[in-house]
């Protein structure tokens, strides 16, 4: 018995570990729930569901041109969305150059909630043909260069701009 207790202590040496286990509860987001208005990101706050994730995967993304891109700049950066749609309260801001929009309420949703994380999924089903071209060796700079510049700074279109 004790060569079977050396040999699972050596194989599974976290096994007697004390350390402690963190689950990550992941939830996925689809732009198209924003773009129906069937379930805006408000619900996430008022349903209790941000709370109890410790991830938010934003879908999608696109890689076109060897550069990350918004799927939808209109209803993601542009879209002035009402009071009764906004996680904090008060409608979007008026103004055409700020943030609104669903990435204004995900920002909002992040201050609610400062230890969710929130991510941006690439691609997906029908926005996958532009990864081929980004993997490149003479892309890969460039395209890693422009997803950080938008997704980490904040530099989604000229005139936007909102890190975090």
């Amino acid at each position: 018995m004790s060569i079977l207790a050396a040999f699972i202590s050596l194989v599974f040496p976290n096994l007697a570990s004390s350390q402690t286990v963190h689950p990550q509860l992941v939830g996925y987001y689809a732009e198209r729930h924003a773009a129906n208005g069937d379930y805006p990101v408000k619900q996430l706050a008022s349903n209790g569901a941000a709370g109890l994730l410790t991830q938010l995967n934003y879908a999608f993304g696109k890689v076109s041109q060897s550069r990350c891109q918004l799927l939808d700049p209109n209803l993601e950066l542009k879209r002035a969305l009402s009071a009764g749609d906004s996680v904090d309260g008060p409608p979007d801001p008026a103004d055409p150059n700020q943030l609104r929009g669903t990435f204004h309420q995900l920002q909002e949703l992040k201050k609610e909630f400062p230890k969710l994380k929130i991510l941006i999924s690439l691609g997906g089903w029908v926005n996958s043909e532009g990864f081929s071209d980004a993997a490149q060796p003479e892309h890969l700079h460039d395209f890693v260069h422009s997803c950080i510049d938008m997704y980490v700074r904040g530099n989604f279109t000229p005139g936007i701009r909102a890190p975090g």
